[in-house]
């Protein structure tokens, strides 16, 4: 036992007189983002890391991330120790850096008017401290923390407690959340960045064949395998090994771009395979994504879309969270449209809220955006004086749960209201190749999001598409020539920007930049 190896370790070394935690001062590191899936449940950035040797050991290295916790008021920030030995492995290949977190507390929380003290360790260091009745419990998560160098990247399988070890805490919402992998990655130009980046995924005809199409952005990846199989239980690790054998016909990406990916073309559940192979053209990870395919669509091409969904559900994070005002002009952009081959005048917006929506880029406190996978919005225009939006999942998540979109004219017709009964000015209207709905109130809300069955209405930003062909979508959406206009995190336009980060808004296309 690892644990116990270190023990040892420290208890010989007092009994020669050496000094078992004679460490150096802390030094300036670098930067890193923490995000936090269970007690915090947020992206934490640009936090300051600090370092440490241990004099007597060199392979005994303390990570310092600096003012973590203590979001409780009047009590200061608290850091997060991570302890490393780099003469151990470990990780689930076994071929990374053993580190541990001992149990330390991280802040005071006031529960029914009692303050509770809540403490963070690793699993390991967990049952090492609170033994189970279960040998084997403590030993299961004797990898689950490791830290990889050439990535920058720390697994930290933690555990939130009570002060007396006792988990799960505080009510019924926290049953599942007190426990789980979390990750600090480390900035700094000696990383590298293993991760696919996938995005605009849609399923076209590719010379008359049917193919699955999506960007593709490697970072410091080598190279990136996929194929698109039939199904939903699909043996991911045997369809990877087959690729890395070159057993099974793949799509291999070398480079930035578009992917196409071609498959048998049957209406149904596919599933997306991917292997991932570092600069020396090793496999570095292996992963997958659901698909699913109906025919009976044809691609329109670019439309323009204003979003009143997520940009108007969000507006409350972006600002006070994370300190982000978007122009109202980011929240219309380029879409790609389909219309239903069966069904005239059923159209769908293909991912909605991917690559070039305005959020993209954006780690949102509380929701996360399921990047892989295709998600669409229908748009139910089959009579144009009434015109939903059906209830749907958008690509969001508020924790475990989906977040669904829809328009509230189609909430009647889903509890089994005939067309007559919904109130006049919850329809939508197509005019002119536009869709459009009104902005609603706050006491009549048009349009509303959904988690868990609990609806949000939504109102103050008014919903259109701009369908295919229903204006010159070039003059439009401007081109890479098109001039850059800058805001500040606050909302405001900068003509010169100078150093600092801001929001580029070039045609419908939005990013984040840092000059």
């Amino acid at each position: 036992m690892k644990k116990l190896y270190l023990t040892l370790l420290v208890l010989v070394l007092a009994s020669l007189g050496v000094k078992a935690d004679n460490w150096g001062e802390w030094e300036e590191y670098t930067t890193g983002t923490f995000d936090a899936h269970w007690w915090y449940k947020k992206p934490m950035k640009d936090l300051r890391v600090e370092r440490r040797t241990d004099k007597s050991n060199s392979d005994r290295v303390q990570y310092k991330v600096c003012g973590m916790y203590g979001d409780t008021p009047g009590y200061p920030p608290i850091d997060l120790i991570i302890n490393a030995n780099f003469a151990e492995e470990g990780g689930p290949k076994g071929e990374d850096v053993y580190i541990w977190v001992d149990d330390q507390y991280i802040e005071s929380y006031d529960i029914n008017g009692k303050k509770t003290e809540i403490w963070v360790c690793d699993a390991y260091s967990y049952y090492d401290k609170y033994p189970s009745s279960d040998p084997a419990e403590q030993m299961q998560y004797v990898n689950s923390s490791y830290y990889r160098p050439e990535t920058g990247t720390f697994v930290i399988y933690a555990m939130y407690h009570y002060e007396d070890g006792t988990v799960p805490f505080l009510d019924a919402f926290y049953e599942d959340r007190a426990h789980g992998e979390e990750t600090l990655t480390l900035n700094g130009a000696e990383f590298k960045n293993y991760t696919a980046e996938f995005s605009n995924g849609r399923f076209e005809k590719v010379g008359g064949s049917p193919a699955y199409m999506t960007d593709v952005c490697l970072n410091d990846l080598g190279q990136i395998k996929m194929t698109v199989q039939r199904g939903t239980s699909v043996n991911v690790r045997d369809i990877a090994n087959a690729m890395d054998k070159g057993s099974l016909p793949c799509t291999t990406v070398t480079s930035d771009g578009t992917a196409t990916i071609p498959f048998d073309g049957g209406e149904g559940d596919y599933t997306l395979v991917y292997l991932t192979y570092k600069a020396d053209m090793t496999p570095y990870q292996m992963g997958s994504a659901a698909l699913h395919y109906d025919p009976n669509w044809t691609m329109l091409g670019d439309g323009l879309f204003t979003d009143p969904f997520m940009s108007v559900f969000v507006q409350g994070d972006l600002v006070n969270n994370l300190g982000i005002r978007l122009p109202d002009e980011a929240w219309t952009y380029s879409v790609k449209v389909e219309e239903s081959t069966e069904t005239p005048g059923l159209y769908r917006i293909i991912n909605p809220y991917g690559a070039t929506a305005p959020l993209w880029d954006v780690e949102l406190t509380n929701l996360k955006l399921d990047k892989k996978s295709n998600y669409s919005m229908i748009v139910n225009a089959c009579d144009p004086e009434r015109v939903y939006i059906p209830t749907q999942h958008c690509g969001y998540y508020l924790g475990s749960y989906e977040i669904k979109h829809f328009s509230e004219a189609a909430t009647y017709l889903e509890e089994g209201y005939d067309a007559a009964s919904v109130p006049a000015h919850l329809w939508g209207k197509l005019r002119d190749g536009v869709i459009s709905f009104g902005d609603g109130t706050a006491d009549d809300n048009v349009v509303g999001v959904s988690a868990n069955g609990s609806p949000a209405p939504l109102y103050g930003r008014a919903m259109t598409l701009r369908l295919p062909g229903a204006t010159s979508i070039v003059e439009i959406e401007g081109s890479v020539d098109a001039e850059s206009v800058y805001y500040n995190l606050q909302g405001i336009r900068v003509d010169n920007p100078a150093h600092g980060i801001y929001i580029r808004l070039q045609g419908t296309k939005v990013n984040k930049v840092a000059l």
